[in-house]
């Protein structure tokens, strides 16, 4: 379940910051609430890719999925 959860952990943490670089990088300035929303989005699409796999801890995609959807996006 630790290795599940660091796994997406990191899946999360990378990404994030992908969104991070694309977004302070840009030529034309972007909202941060248009990156926070974009964030979101990325966020679910995980989550709902890993769920099935992801099956040690039954909480596991489920709690994080209830604070993702929690971001005002």
């Amino acid at each position: 379940a630790y290795r599940e959860n660091d796994y997406l952990w990191g899946r999360l943490h990378g990404a994030e910051r992908m969104v991070d670089l694309v977004c302070s990088t840009l030529s034309a300035p972007i909202s941060p609430e248009h990156c926070r929303s974009f964030k979101r989005r990325l966020f679910l699409a995980i989550l709902d890719e890993e769920e099935s796999r992801l099956t040690a801890d039954p909480t596991l995609v489920s709690s994080l999925r209830a604070e993702v959807e929690a971001i005002a996006g």
